[in-house]
């Protein structure tokens, strides 16, 4: 689980639900992490944690040309194969230069006028890095491993970095368009960049926005994302209607959106209701339901059926 979809759990909790696992938690750090951590002191001073700004000064213009230069050089092969505009050494040092233009894209504050070019920049690069797990872009298919930068967190500082500003058709849209691009249903972390995406969107007046965008569009992963932010403005029998009128009952994403969606708002009675007709033979979903009828609640992995 990732710090997002821990926040988009934690946000149900009330007061004392939060204290108790917050004590569950703590009971179960080794004293050795909790000295090398300084458990206690963030524990005591919670609420006073702030985080170190780099105070270098970075040149926006200059950033986005280079970004765009190693782009257009990446994309003609030129970082993989020999050639005479990519010397050997500067290929070998692509990770380096990456690296660099990605620090140097963060620092662009929001309060420069080049902000939404450098982010367009930081989405182009991301998608190259996408693209280069599948294909020979670099000398590595792991892009994201060579550079030791998370996938996740690029995607997230993408995502903040757009709502920075605020939300606007313009901008969910380029939000949802990355979404799409990176979402891939082989994926083991698929769900963490959905509920990454989802958890951008929090009040009624964005919801409306996105779903506006999203109607104009078509796919399972679009039927799903409906359905889960019909069920966050409250409306649960719009959410799993959404998905039987627009998925086939044959089709094994029928009932892994219908449970999943269910399960992600901890909606034990819609669970059961659905259960009942279940016909399906998906054993995630049965041991699911074996967990909720011994506990009478939902386990942590449940999340993450769709």
């Amino acid at each position: 689980m990732i710090v997002d979809e821990l926040r988009e759990i934690l946000e149900r909790y009330d007061a004392e639900k939060l204290k108790k696992t917050l004590v569950e938690v703590y009971k179960k750090i080794p004293k050795k992490i909790k000295e090398e951590k300084s458990i206690d002191d963030i524990i005591l001073g919670a609420g006073n944690i702030s985080r170190k700004k780099s105070a270098k000064n970075v040149d926006p213009e200059k950033t986005i040309l280079e970004v765009r230069n190693f782009i257009e050089l990446a994309r003609e092969g030129l970082y993989f194969r020999p050639n005479r505009i990519v010397n050997k050494s500067e290929r070998s040092k692509w990770r380096t230069t990456a690296r660099n233009l990605i620090k140097s894209l963060s620092e662009i504050s929001n309060s420069r006028d080049n902000y939404n070019e450098a982010n367009d920049c930081y989405i182009e690069l991301f998608k190259l890095f996408c693209d280069a797990e599948e294909v020979y872009i670099f000398v590595s298919t792991t892009p994201f491993s060579a550079l030791k930068v998370s996938k996740i967190d690029m995607f997230r500082e993408i995502l903040f970095r757009l709502f920075d500003g605020g939300y606007n058709e313009t901008i969910i849209k380029k939000a949802l368009d990355l979404l799409l691009y990176v979402d891939d249903e082989y994926n083991f972390y698929r769900s963490s960049f959905i509920n990454l995406f989802l958890f951008c969107f929090k009040i009624p007046d964005t919801i409306d926005l996105l779903i506006s965008e999203l109607k104009m569009r078509k796919g399972e992963l679009i039927i799903y994302l409906k359905a889960r932010l019909y069920y966050k403005m409250g409306d649960p029998i719009k959410a799993l209607n959404t998905i039987k009128t627009n998925i086939n009952k044959k089709d094994n994403a029928y009932y892994n959106m219908i449970f999943s969606v269910i399960a992600f708002n901890e909606d034990v009675d819609a669970w059961k209701k659905e259960y009942a007709k279940y016909k399906g033979n998906n054993t995630h979903i049965d041991m699911v339901n074996a967990g909720l009828e011994e506990t009478g609640e939902f386990g942590g992995d449940v999340y993450f059926i769709y």
